[in-house]
Formats: C-alpha cells, sequence, structure tokens
C-alpha cells in the first residue's frame, strides 16, 4: 500500500484487524517518511523517531496476534511538506 498527500492532515494512519483460528506470525514493514508508531492491541511494538524520506519496508517487525482477535495499528508523520508511508503485512 502507498499512501501520499502533499497537505494536512500530516498524518498518515493504517489499522488491521487481526483473527485467525490458529497462531501464526506476520511482518509488518513500514516504510514512513519521517517518524511513526507501531501498537498491537494498545501496546507500542516499533517506534521510529528519524527523518529519512519513504523507503520502502525500512522498518520491520515481527507480529504473532492472539487467535481470537487483536488489532495492529501505525500512524506516521511528516514533519515537512508532503506525506508518505509505504506498509507491507507478509503472514
Amino acid at each position: 500500500m502507498f499512501l501520499s498527500s502533499v497537505s494536512p492532515p500530516r498524518e498518515v494512519y493504517v489499522v488491521l484487524y487481526l483473527r485467525s483460528p490458529t497462531a501464526w506470525t506476520l511482518t509488518f514493514a513500514l516504510g514512513p517518511d519521517d517518524g511513526a508508531w507501531t501498537w498491537l492491541d494498545g501496546d507500542i511494538i516499533q517506534a521510529i523517531a528519524p527523518c529519512q524520506g519513504t523507503v520502502v519496508d525500512a522498518y520491520k517487525v515481527d507480529v504473532t496476534p492472539d487467535p481470537s482477535g487483536e488489532t495492529l495499528a501505525s500512524q506516521s508523520d511528516q514533519d515537512g511538506d508532503g506525506v508518505g508511508d509505504m506498509c507491507d503485512e507478509t503472514p
């Protein structure tokens, strides 16, 4: 997924609802333009601080959601002109 904007708002949000009959692990890869945070059911599992420009799959975190269901959410912000964000969920 690629999201881009040149005007406010200056944040990009990605929310995934994860539910499976069995336990599984996925890799959540994020390529934010500037800072970003990722939460799994409200707990921060990834924090990205540097300003580097959008880079495909630059930061990865493995996630093993509870089979009963969990929410994976990410917020990316932009300090300058446009905002870009790339994310990939691979089971």
